[in-house]
């Protein structure tokens, strides 16, 4: 359940950023009906495709991560989002250089939040 609300989250940045960096939102000379609906596919789509690799370098990275920090005692909400930003955009730039790993930063603190949030609640916020 933790690993699928972060994912989610994470998703919902990536999508929210995607359509605001390419103007998904805008279109000029179209009609307001078919900006909402080519606006609302893609987000869906992309919303889709972040939640399946979130979702992936979640159970893959951020799950041993977690349990390492969580070891540790830091369980902090701002060491997950740093460490949920940290590592969304360490491994984005693998795979895609600096701009992808730009791109993730904030999906990625996003995903960390929300992962702290959902795990321990308020008894760890404190």
């Amino acid at each position: 359940m933790v690993l699928l609300a972060a994912a989610a989250t994470g998703a919902t940045g990536c999508s929210l950023q995607f359509m605001l960096t390419t103007g998904g939102l805008t279109g000029a000379g179209a009609s307001l009906g078919t900006v909402l609906w080519f606006g609302a596919v893609v987000f869906v789509i992309t919303w889709l495709v972040a939640a399946i690799g979130f979702f992936i370098g979640l159970l893959f990275i951020g799950l041993p991560a977690w349990a390492g920090l969580d070891k540790l005692g830091w369980m902090s909400p701002g060491v997950a989002v740093a460490s949920g930003a940290a590592l969304a955009a360490f491994v984005a730039g693998l795979f895609g250089g600096l701009p992808s790993a730009a791109f993730l930063l904030l999906p990625g603190a996003a995903a960390g939040w929300t992962l702290h949030r959902v795990a321990y609640g308020r008894k760890a916020a404190a």
